[in-house]
């Protein structure tokens, strides 16, 4: 009778132990819910001031932002008209070196036709290297070539170039 007895008591007491048990789960579940509520609340809050901060800083981004472009379109056209006067350099200077006009081209036998032909306005001096009078119009031949730099001034050795001096008839 005693083992009935005790097994209403022990069902009892077993279950107000889980009764008890049940409550303080839950109790903790609320809890956990409430702090995690309270920590996205303060993640939110967080953010939405982060989100202000943010915000703040890209108005301040911006501002630096126009000053730095402001900057940069300053320092873009000067860098492209330094480009630009560089580049004129270059080409006045590639042009020079094509024309070699200003200045006095010795040339060969075997250019002599293709200059006279490709230029409008050339100059040709047949010299001999053992005449004296031919240096000296060298000397003068020179300055002439930097005083007119639209015309080419080339010179050709006459001793190299025998057929020209004989078909133009170049005498001293």
């Amino acid at each position: 009778m005693q083992k009935t007895m005790d097994t209403p008591l022990l069902n009892e007491i077993a279950f107000d132990l889980v009764k008890d048990k049940v409550i303080e789960d839950q109790m903790k579940e609320y809890k956990m819910t409430e702090e995690q509520k309270e920590n996205m609340t303060k993640n939110e809050a967080k953010k939405s001031n982060k989100g202000n901060d943010d915000e703040e800083e890209n108005e301040l981004d911006e501002e630096f932002g126009e000053i730095d472009s402001e900057e940069e379109r300053i320092m873009n056209k000067q860098i492209n008209l330094r480009l630009e006067q560089q580049e004129k350099k270059i080409e006045s200077e590639k042009a020079k070196l094509a024309r070699k006009y200003g200045d006095v081209r010795d040339i060969v036998e075997t250019e002599f036709l293709d200059t006279m032909i490709k230029n409008e306005k050339v100059v040709c001096h047949f010299y001999h290297n053992q005449f004296e009078r031919c240096k000296i119009m060298d000397k003068h031949f020179r300055e002439i070539a930097n005083l007119h730099p639209e015309t080419l001034f080339v010179k050709i050795n006459a001793e190299k170039t025998p057929f020209f001096t004989n078909k133009l008839n170049v005498k001293v």
